[in-house]
């Protein structure tokens, strides 16, 4: 029974394989049709929500930045930040982000404030005249002062409600700030009074120092009255605090220390030390903050970190987050490079990250910056260096240039290539290939433009121009370096005293002078950075914008002002390659209609626009992934057109997926249908087959974003073409939906089966002189070898069952 069985099957299986091979070919492979991912980058989208404002970013906080001279005292709390100047008050709000000036006055005297905290309900409290024997309440809403008597202290803390002090004599008071009533002594009568001491409150007690032969610490319960003495401090102290467990103090020296309560009588437990001009502390919230009135400045000490913070408030400083004289500035995408000179460094500011980095600077000073994104080239002068950007040796310095004619006036950074110009000459700095290493290259040129050059840009297109005096004159980069060639004049009406140019994504043009921003030539300013307070301005203050950088990623232009701060301007509305509008595009795009496509050349040195044809759908801006220039031509195929722009996708061979672009009609070249497409004659069509179930492509381009129609498997079309030049090879074809409706597309060619409908010719061979049908014989072939297979199995389980049984 099994051998029928299995040679019944045997030759059920050969006969189908035998009409296989004269009809319809049984679909064997069902993998999925293989649609790659549309981009590879993160979409950056425009948040359209967000207010194009004015902001300051460096330093990232306006709290921060005050013009401060010789400060004397600081106070925090939850809502205010007040430091004392002289006889001012400056008062930081938290809420409202803005400083607030009070001036103190008696009598129309001024008077210098010594002290200041607050209380435990936000009022604000100081002491004022030369000994700061006068003791005053602040309403910081209307700013109005209010002298409360009986009180007259030296130095005082507030715990609570709670006041303690010590007046000029040194007596210690108690007082309680709610009722106003009068103070009463807290040591007894019996004990000797400490001469001017020190005060801090912490955990319920209150420290104290004398001024003794040795400086004493002492602590006191309000309540008990009997002072305790805590420890002998290893050096004299002028002021001191406590938070969080951890004994700060400053000495007459300005010297700062800190390390635990516990251990403030061992030399080597103190974690810090500072000698940088301190003198008052406060502390709030875990935090130390002291005033070096030297530096105009307060810093702030992390009790948890044991160290300083990079949070300070002055006009400038040294801190990692901060600028001090800085004199130039150059943005390449997210990072704006600034030469902070007054620290001897380059400051590297992410726009994105909001991030800061620096690294050391190779030249005395630095007058000029300009970046690729690889390198950074700094200019002084005749002097050049060019830092690293990439890799380990990120702010290393890569090469170095002194042999130029004339001092450089300009300088500017065009994919891969720096250009610099001087008086009469025009220079290169660029990679050999061959040695790769760095290479000035000279030229000599005797045009109009070189005989006073003041000012050298490029735009987003590689573009050169250079300014003489109210003459703008525009170069290619081939140009530029050819000693014969002129400039195009694009402008006479520049400013004269301009002291930088810069140009945003659309090629509009912005001179920078005497703190006027002017926009393609006008004579009326864009921006007057004078009538606009970005930071807390003391008497009058107007800023100087020192230089400025304009984005071509984003509507900002980055203000350097003063060399010390930095503001982000967004009020300008600046074209940018992320509100480039899409105005009906994606439309024509995404439509189930058929759509008519062509092949382009992408020309080299092409401005190509990534964006993300996922999010595209819908948008009113297209969803800016990157920007690139081409280094080669390059095949695109076109899917659409916006405006000056053709839409663009490219099949990427090194990644193995698609990219969409735009890039504008002038820097493509349309190809000839003929270079890669075949259209079929009439009697040339063909009927296919589908092997798949997959969708009718709008265009020769694998994705299911652009689509025509859904095919299902064995479907019936029309070869109408095909085209082998692209990223795959694809039949054009058409067929008829249910509804009568006649539809082209794309499909790739291994979808296709090619069949009729007509049944094979029957082939025969002879053998001998009788005449044989092939497939006869084939079969019968099959059927004797699939029963000798039988046979054989069937004596092999007789064999083995005569085995077992012996």
């Amino acid at each position: 029974m099994l051998s029928v069985f299995l040679c019944t099957a045997f030759a059920f299986a050969s006969a189908a394989t035998a009409f296989s091979a004269n009809g319809v070919k049984t679909a064997t492979a069902q993998t999925a049709l293989p649609h790659a991912a549309t981009q590879v980058f993160a979409s950056r989208t425009v948040d359209e929500t967000d207010e194009a404002k004015d902001k300051l970013i460096l330093p990232q906080t306006y709290e921060e930045y005050l013009p401060l001279t010789a400060p004397t005292a600081v106070a925090v709390n939850a809502s205010y930040t007040a430091i004392a100047q002289d006889n001012a008050l400056f008062v930081y709000n938290r809420e409202e982000n803005e400083y607030t000036k009070y001036e103190h006055e008696v009598g129309g005297m001024k008077q210098k404030i010594q002290q200041l905290q607050f209380c435990e309900d936000g009022k604000l409290y100081f002491s004022a005249d030369a000994s700061g024997e006068n003791f005053y309440r602040l309403d910081l809403t209307t700013l109005q002062k209010t002298k409360i008597n009986e009180i007259a202290c030296h130095t005082f803390v507030i715990y609570g409600k709670e006041l303690y002090f010590a007046n000029s004599a040194g007596t210690l008071y108690a007082a309680d700030l709610e009722s106003e009533s009068s103070p009463v002594p807290l040591l007894p009568e019996h004990e000797t009074n400490p001469n001017k001491p020190t005060l801090a409150f912490w955990n319920g007690e209150l420290y104290f120092t004398d001024n003794g032969v040795q400086q004493i610490l002492y602590k006191i319960k309000p309540s008990v009255g009997i002072p305790t003495p805590v420890a002998t401090l290893p050096r004299r102290l002028e002021r001191m605090t406590i938070e969080t467990g951890v004994f700060a103090y400053t000495t007459s020296g300005g010297d700062f220390y800190a390390c635990p309560l516990s251990q403030i009588s061992d030399e080597n437990a103190y974690s810090e030390v500072a000698q940088d001009g301190f003198a008052a502390l406060s502390s709030f919230d875990g935090m130390i903050y002291a005033v070096q009135p030297q530096k105009g400045a307060i810093k702030q000490y992390s009790t948890a970190e044991k160290a300083f913070t990079a949070f300070e408030i002055c006009a400038s400083s040294a801190a990692q987050n901060r600028l001090s004289g800085a004199t130039a500035a150059c943005l390449f995408k997210d990072e704006l490079f600034l030469a902070d000179e007054g620290n001897e460094r380059i400051s590297i500011y992410n726009t994105k990250t909001q991030t800061f980095e620096t690294f050391e600077s190779a030249l005395a000073r630095t007058s000029l910056l300009s970046s690729d994104g690889k390198t950074l080239l700094a200019v002084n002068g005749t002097k050049a260096v060019l830092y690293s950007l990439t890799g380990e040796n990120r702010g290393g310095v890569v090469a170095s240039f002194e042999r130029f004619k004339n001092t450089v006036k300009g300088i500017a950074s065009v994919y891969g290539t720096h250009y610099l110009v001087t008086d009469g000459y025009a220079y290169q700095i660029s990679k050999n290939p061959e040695t790769q290493a760095f290479e000035l290259i000279e030229r000599k040129k005797g045009c109009t433009s070189f005989v006073s050059p003041t000012l050298l840009s490029a735009d987003v297109y590689g573009n050169l121009f250079v300014a003489t005096g109210n003459f703008l004159y525009r170069f290619s980069e081939t140009d530029f370096m050819q000693p014969e060639k002129e400039g195009e004049e694009v402008m006479s009406s520049l400013p004269a005293n301009a002291t930088q140019i810069a140009f945003d994504y659309e090629g509009n043009l912005y001179a920078l002078e005497n703190g006027n921003l002017y926009k393609n030539g006008e004579t009326e300013p864009l921006m007057d950075f004078a009538a606009t307070s970005y930071v807390y301005g003391i008497e009058g203050y107007t800023p100087n914008v020192t230089a400025l950088a304009v984005s071509v990623e984003k509507n900002a232009v980055y203000a350097l002002c003063d060399g010390n701060y930095v503001v982000e301007i967004g009020s300008l509305h600046l074209p940018s390659v992320n509100t480039i509008s899409v105005n009906g595009a994606d439309e024509q795009v995404f439509s189930m209609e058929s759509a008519v496509f062509s092949v382009v050349e992408i020309r080299e040195r092409a401005l190509t626009v990534a964006f993300d044809l996922t999010a595209l759908n819908g948008a009113t801006y297209f969803p800016y992934l990157s920007m690139e220039r081409q280094t080669e031509s390059v095949r695109a195929l076109k899917i659409g057109e916006c405006g000056d722009y053709n839409l663009l996708a490219v099949f990427d061979e090194h990644i193995r997926q698609y990219r969409s672009f735009l890039v504008l009609k002038a820097f493509c070249e349309e190809l000839s249908a003929s270079e890669y497409k075949t259209d079929y004659a009439q009697d040339e069509q063909k009927i296919g087959y589908l092997t798949n179930q997959i969708p009718l492509y709008k265009f020769p381009y694998l994705t299911r974003l652009l689509t025509a129609d859904a095919l299902s498997r064995g479907c019936k079309v029309t070869l109408l073409g095909e085209i082998n030049e692209l990223d795959h090879a694809y039949y054009h074809v058409q067929y008829e939906t249910e509804n009568g409706e006649t539809k082209q597309g794309y499909v790739p060619k291994a979808y296709i089966n090619l069949f009729d409908g007509s049944p094979k010719e029957t082939e025969t061979f002879i053998a001998g002189e009788t005449e044989s049908n092939l497939d006869a014989v084939w079969r019968l072939g099959y059927l004797l070898l699939g029963f000798a297979a039988i046979c054989i199995l069937t004596d092999y389980l007789i064999l083995r069952q005569d085995k077992d049984e012996e």
